[in-house]
C-alpha cells in the first residue's frame, strides 16, 4: 500500500485480515464508536493530532458490527446508528483510513495479547494507540488500558488512554445518548452527537388510517437493532431521494384503532408521492407530545393537523438539510 496515497486520500474502508498488507508504524484510535459522538470525536481529533506531530499514519481501528450482536444475537442491541452509517461516518473523520475487523466469536474467543498480536501486531510494526481510559477488550473483557499499554510497549510503541469528555458535569457516552432518546430528549441527544438523531429504512405499507382521514403518512420499517425512542410525536426532517421534508413523526402505537404494535409513521409537509420500497432518513429535532388515544379519529386527526401546524411554524422552511 502506498503510505503517502494513504496520506493524500480521505478515509478508506480497509477489511482485515485478508486484503491488507502491513501498514508500518501508525497512530490508532482504537474502539467500537456507536453513534460516532461528541467523545468518539474528540479521541479520533487527538489521535490526528499525534500522528501530525509523529508524522506517522493514522488510523481508525473499529469492527464491522457491534460485539454485542454476536455475542448476544438474541438480546436488544440498542444502537445509534446502523454498521454502514457507523463506518461511514468513521471513514470521514481525516485519518489515512479505516482498519474494519469482522468481528466473529473466535476472535472475542482471545485472551487479550493473542487479540492484540493477531489484530494490531500483524499490521502495524509500531503502534501508538489512542483508547478510553474504561476501554476493555480480548476474552471475557479482561484486557484493560494497562494491558494494552503494556503490550503496545513491547513494540516500542505507546497508549494514550484519554479520560471520557465531560459536558454538564457527565461524561459524554453511548450509554447517556440512548437514556436521552428514551425519554424523548432529542434536542439534548442531538447536542452530545454533534448532529440530530437519525433513524434509515424502508417505507413500507401501513393500515392507512392516515390516507383515509387526508393525512397520509409513510410507515418506515429499520432494518437494524436500533436505541429505544421515547413513544411520541416528533418534529423534524425526512430524507427522499436527494431532497428534505419538514415532518411530524409518529413513534409509537397507534391505540385509537386498537392498534397495539409500535410504529415510526412520518408525515411530510409538502410532499405528495409514491414513495414505497424506497429509503428514508428521519432527523428527530423536537419532541412534540406524547402519543394519546383519542375517542375518534375525527380528533385524532384534529390533533395531527395540531402537529404539522406547529412543525410548520417551528422548522425552517425549504431548502434546508437537517445537519
Amino acid at each position: 500500500m502506498n503510505s503517502s496515497k494513504q496520506h493524500e486520500d480521505t478515509a478508506k474502508c480497509i477489511v482485515w485480515h485478508e486484503n491488507v498488507e502491513s501498514l508500518g508504524s501508525a497512530c490508532l484510535a482504537f474502539g467500537v464508536f456507536d453513534g460516532v459522538h461528541r467523545g468518539h470525536q474528540y479521541l479520533i481529533s487527538q489521535m490526528l493530532a499525534d500522528a501530525h506531530e509523529r508524522k506517522v499514519a493514522s488510523y481508525i481501528v473499529t469492527f464491522d458490527k457491534d460485539p454485542e450482536e454476536v455475542l448476544f444475537p438474541d438480546a436488544p442491541c440498542n444502537k445509534l446508528q446502523s454498521n454502514e452509517e457507523r463506518l461511514e461516518l468513521l471513514s470521514q473523520s481525516g485519518a489515512s483510513g479505516l482498519l474494519v475487523i469482522p468481528f466473529t466469536k473466535e476472535l472475542a474467543a482471545m485472551s487479550p495479547d493473542v487479540f492484540c498480536g493477531t489484530v494490531l501486531g500483524s499490521t502495524f510494526s509500531q503502534c501508538f494507540l489512542h483508547v478510553g481510559a474504561d476501554f476493555r477488550y480480548g476474552a471475557r473483557a479482561m484486557g484493560t488500558a494497562t494491558t494494552l499499554a503494556t503490550w503496545a510497549q513491547t513494540q516500542g510503541g505507546e497508549l494514550t488512554a484519554h479520560e471520557l469528555l465531560d459536558e454538564g458535569g457527565t461524561p459524554v457516552t453511548s450509554t447517556r445518548i440512548r437514556s436521552l432518546l428514551a425519554k424523548g430528549a432529542v434536542g439534548e441527544a442531538k447536542h452530545l452527537l454533534a448532529r440530530p438523531f437519525s433513524l434509515v429504512g424502508t417505507v413500507v405499507r401501513g393500515r392507512g388510517e392516515g390516507r383515509g382521514m387526508g393525512i397520509p403518512t409513510a410507515n418506515l420499517n429499520i432494518r437494524y437493532p436500533v436505541a429505544a425512542l421515547c413513544e411520541g410525536v416528533y418534529a423534524g426532517y425526512a430524507l427522499v431521494g436527494e431532497l428534505w421534508y419538514r415532518a411530524a413523526i409518529s413513534v409509537g402505537a397507534a391505540t385509537t384503532f386498537g392498534v397495539e404494535e409500535s410504529s415510526i409513521e412520518p408525515h411530510l409537509l409538502g410532499f405528495d408521492g409514491d414513495i414505497y420500497g424506497q429509503t428514508m432518513r428521519l432527523s428527530f429535532l423536537e419532541y412534540v407530545r406524547p402519543m394519546k388515544t383519542f375517542e375518534s379519529s375525527e380528533a385524532l386527526a384534529a390533533a395531527i393537523n395540531d402537529d404539522l401546524a406547529h412543525v410548520h411554524a417551528t422548522l425552517p422552511a425549504l431548502p434546508v438539510t437537517a445537519n
